[in-house]
């Protein structure tokens, strides 16, 4: 639900997470996955898996889906508004991510990720609400897209990232857009999360990670 990552380093493809969400009786069965594997999906589950691949579904760009908090205003409306996080700079990021391709002229952006302070660090949040913390070797990804809505993710340490922290700050409960019950909840896991610790600019870039 948002939590956890893992990784694949298994092939010669670009290795990325497709989220596989189920929401409703109907959509319970199996999902078949690249080269024919097939896993049971139970109702009301969220798994995340690496395959070969894109980042996101080509078809599915969530820059050009994006949904207007007005189509939404009941469900938005229910949210716990209070819970203000920084943001990554996009501009920074970019170049970053760049430098580490050591590709200038790449057409990516980076993604204007919520950066989020808790009991495990801090943590990179998307605008579906999915995000991590540093796994075992101390990487927390962050997150691009490119031409053709192709995309993916580079992992970085904490003190890099301090370094691509921006001054804007936005409220978790409008940085996750609004669409179905899965958003509802990962969004409530990090607001969780965040609890009871700083989220100022000054205490993620000094380090000041404790409640």
């Amino acid at each position: 639900m948002g939590f956890g990552r893992s990784k694949n380093g298994t092939t010669s493809y670009q290795t990325l997470r497709i989220r596989v969400a189920t929401e409703s009786p109907a959509s319970v069965g199996d999902f078949c996955l690249p080269g024919g594997r097939a896993i049971h999906i139970p109702q009301s589950f969220t798994i995340m898996i690496n395959v070969p691949g894109s980042h996101y579904n080509k078809h599915i760009n969530p820059k050009q889906e994006r949904d207007k908090m007005s189509d939404y205003p009941d469900r938005y409306s229910l949210r716990l508004k209070g819970v203000v996080v920084h943001v990554l700079d996009v501009e920074k990021a970019t170049a970053f991510i760049k430098d580490r391709f050591e590709n200038q002229d790449a057409k990516i952006t980076a993604d204007e990720m919520a950066v989020v302070n808790g009991n495990k660090g801090l943590a990179t949040v998307g605008e579906e609400g999915v995000g991590w913390f540093a796994d075992k070797d101390g990487g927390i990804p962050i997150t691009y897209w490119g031409i053709n809505g192709s995309g993916g993710y580079i992992d970085v340490s904490v003190d890099e990232l301090r370094t691509l922290i921006s001054d804007k700050t936005i409220d978790l409960a409008d940085h996750v857009r609004v669409f179905g019950d899965r958003l509802e909840t990962n969004l409530e896991l990090w607001q969780y999360y965040a609890k009871g610790y700083p989220q100022d600019k000054m205490s993620l870039v000094n380090a000041t990670m404790v409640a």
